[in-house]
Formats: C-alpha cells, sequence, structure tokens
C-alpha cells in the first residue's frame, strides 16, 4: 500500500513537471482525443488561438474553430488520424489573421499538435520575395558579392539580375561563385579599379566609371555603385554593385570629343592655308614677272616656270586645306545625284583601272541635294580612289544612293546631325577595311596610311569638310579583311523636278 502511494506520487510529481514544461515551452500545444475534442491546451495556445482553455476543454476543435472546415487544417489533422502519420503545412487562418506553422502527430488516443506564428517570418519571405522580384525587372544591372576576399581570386558573386543575364550574356550558373572580375579585360582601367578595391578596404560606398567586357567580347561602358551591406553586428558580409549601362552617353561624348577635335584642326588648318595662301600670292606673282622677262633667256626660263608650277601646287594644297576647315568657296544649288553619278562614269572607269569593277545602284526617284555640283564629283572621285587604293589585287566597287530620313530619337546619338531629308550617296568596296584604333583619325588632314608618298593625306579631309559645309554628314563603316562603306549624306532640296513627298 505504501508503494502504490509512493508510485502514484511519483507519477504526480512526473506530471506536474510535464505540466511545467508545456507550459514554458515557446511552441502552442494542445491535444484532442479521437472525437477531436480538446483535452490540454498550454498558455501558448491560448494566447496565439485566443480562447481560453477551460472554455475550450471537452470541446470539438469543429465547432469551436469551424472556419477551419474545408482548409489544410481538416485535411491533414484526418488524414493523419486516418494513416497514423505525422503532419507538417502551414496555413493562414483568417479570423485570427494568422500564418501557423503546425506539427501533428497521430496515436490511437487521438492528435497532439504543436503550432506557431510564423506571420512575421512569411511577411519576411514575402518582401524577400518581392525584392527579389522588383531587382529582377531591374534595367539597372545588380550584382552581390561576399565581402571577402579582396585579394585574389576575389570576392564570389552570390546573385545576379536578369538585366546581368541579358546584357553580359552569360548565364547565372556561369558566374554564380565567381568574381567579378572576369568581367574586366584589357582596357579596364587600372587607376579605377585600384579607386574601387581602396574602398572596399574600407567598407565604404564607391562610384566609378569602369570598361567592362559582354561574353562576347564587346566593351560596355556601366557607372557602377559599389555599397557594403552590414549584418546586426556591424560586420560587412557582402556587397552590392548596381550598373548602369552609360554606353551610349560615352560614345556620345566620345563623338563630340571628336568633333571639338576636328573643329580645332580646322580653324589651325584655315589660318595655316591663308597665311600660305598669302605667300604663294607673292611667290606666284614674282614667277608669272620673271617668266615674261626671261623669254629670250631659256636657261633662266625653266626655273622660273618651275616655281610656278610648284606655286600653283601649293595654291591646290591651300584649296584643299580650306574645303576641310570648311571655308571654301561654294556654289549650292539643286543636284541630282545619279545624274551626276551617271556623268562621272567615264572618268571612274579610266582612274579605277581594269582591276577594279565599278557597280552603280541608282535609287528610283531620288529626292534633290543641295550641293556644289563640281565639288560633290571631286568628293566622289576621291572616295573612289581610296577605294581603289583598298583593294590591291582588285574587287569591286559599289556607289549607291537613295533617300534617308533621319528622326529626332537618332540624331539624339549624333551631335553634328539634324533631323530631316537627306540624299545618301555611298561608296562601298571590298577592300582591307579600316582598323579600330586610326578610324577616328581618317579626316585629320595629312593623315594617312599610304605608303612611298602615294598619298598626301587632304583627299578624305576634303571630302569631310564638303560634305559638312554642305550641311550634311558622313558614316563610315569598316570591317577589316571585308571592306569598308563610307556614306555621305546632304540635305534634301524640294526643287520643281522633285516634287515627291519623304517617306515617313
Amino acid at each position: 500500500m505504501h508503494d502504490q502511494k509512493e508510485s502514484l506520487q511519483n507519477i504526480s510529481r512526473l506530471a506536474e513537471r510535464l505540466t511545467a514544461t508545456l507550459e514554458r515551452i515557446t511552441d502552442a500545444f494542445y491535444t484532442l482525443d479521437a472525437n477531436w475534442n480538446f483535452t490540454y491546451l498550454n498558455r501558448q495556445a491560448e494566447r496565439l488561438l485566443r480562447r481560453q482553455r477551460d472554455d475550450l476543454l471537452g470541446k470539438c476543435v469543429w465547432v469551436e474553430f469551424a472556419p477551419t472546415l474545408g482548409t489544410l487544417i481538416e485535411t491533414e489533422y484526418r488524414r493523419a488520424m486516418a494513416e497514423q502519420q505525422s503532419v507538417v503545412f502551414e496555413q493562414f487562418y483568417a479570423p485570427l489573421e494568422v500564418w501557423f506553422e503546425v506539427h501533428a502527430y497521430p496515436s490511437p488516443e487521438g492528435l497532439t499538435v504543436f503550432f506557431q506564428d510564423i506571420s512575421a517570418r512569411r511577411a519576411a519571405q514575402a518582401q524577400v520575395r518581392l525584392l527579389q522580384l522588383a531587382i529582377s525587372r531591374l534595367t539597372d544591372i545588380v550584382i552581390i558579392t561576399e565581402a571577402e576576399p579582396l585579394s585574389e581570386p576575389g570576392p564570389r558573386i552570390v546573385f545576379v539580375n536578369d538585366a546581368f543575364v541579358t546584357r553580359l550574356g552569360y548565364a547565372r550558373d556561369e558566374v554564380i561563385g565567381r568574381s567579378p572580375r572576369f568581367l574586366q579585360g584589357p582596357g579596364t582601367q587600372r587607376r579605377e579599379l585600384d579607386r574601387v578595391r581602396a574602398a572596399l578596404v574600407k567598407r565604404e560606398p564607391v562610384r566609378v566609371e569602369l570598361l567592362n567586357y559582354t561574353k562576347a567580347g564587346d566593351e560596355i561602358w556601366f557607372e557602377v555603385d559599389i555599397v557594403p551591406v552590414v549584418d546586426d553586428t556591424g560586420c560587412c558580409t557582402h556587397f552590392v554593385a548596381v550598373e548602369r549601362d552609360i554606353n551610349a552617353r560615352k560614345l556620345l561624348e566620345a563623338r563630340l570629343r571628336q568633333i571639338q577635335r576636328m573643329d580645332a584642326i580646322g580653324q589651325l588648318t584655315s589660318g595655316v592655308a591663308h597665311d600660305f595662301n598669302n605667300l604663294l600670292t607673292v611667290i606666284l606673282g614674282n614667277a608669272e614677272v620673271l617668266a615674261e622677262s626671261l623669254q629670250s633667256q631659256p636657261a633662266l626660263l625653266a626655273p622660273a616656270r618651275s616655281i610656278a608650277n610648284a606655286g600653283q601646287q601649293g595654291a591646290e594644297l591651300t584649296r584643299r586645306l580650306l574645303a576641310f576647315a570648311r571655308q571654301q568657296p561654294l556654289d549650292p544649288q539643286p543636284v541630282n545625284a545619279n545624274q551626276v553619278i551617271d556623268g562621272m562614269r567615264p572618268l571612274l572607269g579610266r582612274a579605277l583601272g581594269e582591276h577594279v569593277t565599278l557597280r552603280i545602284k541608282a535609287a528610283d526617284g531620288l529626292w534633290h541635294a543641295m550641293a556644289d555640283v563640281f565639288q560633290l564629283e571631286d568628293a566622289i572621285l576621291n572616295l573612289a580612289l581610296n577605294a581603289r587604293d583598298a583593294m590591291p589585287d582588285g574587287g569591286a566597287l559599289t556607289l549607291e544612293t537613295g533617300n534617308i530620313w533621319f528622326s529626332d530619337e537618332f540624331v539624339r546619338g549624333q551631335p553634328d546631325l539634324s533631323p530631316g531629308d537627306y540624299v545618301m550617296i555611298a561608296v562601298s568596296d571590298e577592300g582591307l577595311g579600316i582598323p579600330g584604333h586610326i578610324r577616328d583619325r581618317i579626316f585629320e588632314p595629312f593623315f594617312t596610311t599610304k605608303t612611298g608618298g602615294q598619298g598626301t593625306g587632304l583627299g578624305l579631309p576634303m571630302v569631310y569638310g564638303f560634305t559638312k559645309q554642305s550641311g550634311g554628314h558622313i558614316d563610315i563603316d569598316s570591317t577589316p579583311g571585308k571592306g569598308t562603306t563610307i556614306k555621305l549624306f546632304l540635305p534634301r532640296v524640294v526643287s520643281p523636278a522633285d516634287t515627291s513627298l519623304p517617306n515617313k
């Protein structure tokens, strides 16, 4: 009898300890019997369910919490009891506006349920998903890396957005785990990279403009903002880089610099040409006087005529320099480029030689251009001769005309071009092409790639100056080893013979 009493006391103490434990655990906890009636609830369950245990004990869960009928809660509870297998699930309970994570453990006597309020966690997850969606849809590139190591091989990428994949051509699985340094190349500026590293060492934000490279090897300019991410302890764990594509801006800046450079060269050239012309006037005048006075002295007459010839060549040189500087006298009038080119056929045939095939693609309904016809002929001839020289082994030279309309949107990237109607004259060859590093210099006076004194370096500058002075535009498309196309765009003028409307 004593042993039985002691055993009951031990069981009572054990039950008290178990109850105390269940009351102290952070999870809400309740039990249901085989008829779905509450048999126990701890304090956390009372708090989360917002009901007193005395109001629930012995009552049916489906009656007291009728909104759970037909939800995942009922489905999973009944499945757990039927299959005698534990279940884990998440469910939103609308009357309380709470997300619950539920663990239910069945037994023949009923169901034991542990549950937690995970509303805050779900909200945080939703916010993370929203941020991920927003970042993935940004047109700016976003890269997140670990904070270390700053030395080789560099911090590893843990995230890139859709813009990264679209703009740079890499799939995510090709870049995750690698350092962003693989985007750098021969043109990436060492000075800016040193600025970035210094800022990262100090855990400071930094903004730089960097030249990076796509998977295809194309250059692309980015404005890069890099900021450190710190945890609750103040420790830097990651870096976030936002990269904005500024390629168009950089190209526009480069074009503006080129235009300014050409203008400066033009001003210098103009000044030199005018001064040189003044000297030539004196030389030619005196040479003519000497030649007239030396008619009876052949030995002296020849040097005088040689001086005059040299002066004439110098005058032609100044004319070409003034053409580049856009200060040559022009007589603009409505001209039909098709007729000009057709009239030049015999001249072009003789100039190009037998090893070059001349092809002409004359556009139907070609508009009239406002230009000096003689200077236009000179420009076409210069372009044809350059194309011929670019094909030492022969090939085809194509002269093509067409009507072009430039919109306001298109000319935004061309600071020296106005919107409107233009007549295009294109000269294409199948020659050597122009290397990229000298493409911006081919219109500079005296710059030539020809050797052995074969070129003066004034042909293309004269074409450039004539086109600009005529209010036009010039464009180059060249691929080394495949040929070059140079296009002249001259402003359209509506003449009595040209009543067609622009096709806009």
